[in-house]
């Protein structure tokens, strides 16, 4: 089969790490691919396959995302040119993307056109503007906690189905939305698997028990790395031996690292910042906890497990989906309760043992995320 994706950026991300697991997949199993360039980069990043071929905007769709920035960084007639159009898609509004997408061609026709970002741009790309039998759209929010989401209720409506990106998500979604009943399916993301039995650990050895969280720098909504500071100053306070390595990058690094300083904790915790490849501290850890608020799914927490490494995780809808008490804890979604179960993780050998043994038996299976997006083409 033949898929476009309608991708709006290649930020560094679970979302993004997602589209190539997917996309990879997908050509590992015979299909082709093709990636509608929005983010108007001159090429994909490294990480996609390169038999995937990158679809370019023509000259009156690169229009459709022109930004105050461009008004404010442009110089002479550019200037006028940017304020120009400027007031035109305030004037036009909603029906900017039809002006600036009226006349762009595409040499093929696809079985699907996939909305992969969430939102009326991507939507309204993927069904009205592509030639396909079928448009879907990817929803990878969690359905609660996603702030205004006003926009998309028009254009939910006219997406063939849509993807939720686990069962919860799916639910709290209908909840909000329940005229999708008939149109939303579950397709969980895919791990990315090439170099789970060749990860070499991190050559910096700890004479330590080794924890590591990875994701995006986010201190005030989601992922809250800020209560890893709480948690280990009660782990020092206990005269636990511990190093706390977190792989992230983004705008709060600088915030978490003076917290850090500020709290005389740079002796057990590490921040490494962004990394293209974040296996290497995952394979030298003792135990992986998330401190996240709330997942759509929970991607990381797969990948910690399928390099047979245990999970501490605050509780989210959708974390039983990822995450089995035997491979690690449930545990209330709090500064305490992540503090009690990453100390039990710690003290109690026998129990960490049972746990990391079940780990060790642990086996993941790409196929199946694979198999619920081939269903939605069933009929």
């Amino acid at each position: 089969m033949k898929f476009i994706f309608v991708v709006s950026d290649f930020d560094q991300g679970g979302i993004t790490s997602s589209l190539i697991n997917l996309t990879n997949k997908l050509i590992e199993k015979g299909h082709t691919i093709h990636i509608l360039n929005l983010p108007n980069y001159e090429s994909l990043p490294s990480n996609f396959n390169q038999n995937i071929k990158l679809i370019m905007l023509d000259k009156k769709a690169k229009l459709f995302n022109i930004h105050i920035t461009d008004f404010k960084n442009a110089k002479g007639l550019k200037k006028i040119k940017y304020l120009y159009l400027g007031i035109w898609k305030k004037i036009f509004g909603s029906r900017w993307n039809k002006i600036c997408f009226s006349k762009m061609k595409f040499d093929d026709d696809y079985d699907a056109a996939i909305g992969f970002r969430q939102g009326p741009t991507n939507y309204y790309i993927a069904k009205y503007v592509i030639p396909s039998k079928y448009s879907i759209g990817f929803n990878h929010c969690d359905g609660i906690s996603d702030g205004d989401t006003s926009r998309w209720d028009k254009c939910h409506r006219y997406m063939d189905k849509i993807i939720a990106v686990s069962n919860a998500a799916r639910d709290n979604l209908l909840l909000k939305y329940p005229y999708l009943q008939n149109k939303i399916y579950t397709v969980y993301n895919i791990v990315k698997e090439q170099e789970k039995n060749n990860v070499k650990k991190n050559t910096k050895c700890l004479n330590s028990f080794n924890i590591v969280t990875v994701g995006r720098i986010d201190l005030q909504n989601q992922k809250r790395q800020d209560r890893i500071i709480e948690i280990a100053l009660m782990l020092k306070s206990d005269g636990i031996n511990f190093m706390w390595t977190i792989v992230g990058g983004g705008p709060d690094l600088p915030s978490l690292k003076k917290l850090i300083n500020d709290k005389d904790l740079n002796n057990v915790i590490e921040c490494t910042g962004s990394k293209d490849n974040p296996y290497p501290f995952m394979k030298s850890a003792d135990l992986f906890v998330s401190t996240s608020v709330w997942e759509s799914y929970g991607m990381v927490i797969s990948e910690s497990l399928m390099l047979h490494i245990p999970v501490v995780a605050g509780f989210y809808p959708a974390l039983p989906e990822v995450l089995d008490s035997k491979y690690g804890i449930l545990t209330e979604n709090t500064v305490d309760g992540i503090y009690h179960a990453v100390k039990k993780m710690i003290v109690d050998k026998r129990f960490y043992e049972t746990v990391k043994s079940n780990c060790m038996k642990y086996n993941y299976d790409s196929d199946l995320p694979y198999q619920q997006f081939m269903e939605l083409f069933n009929d």
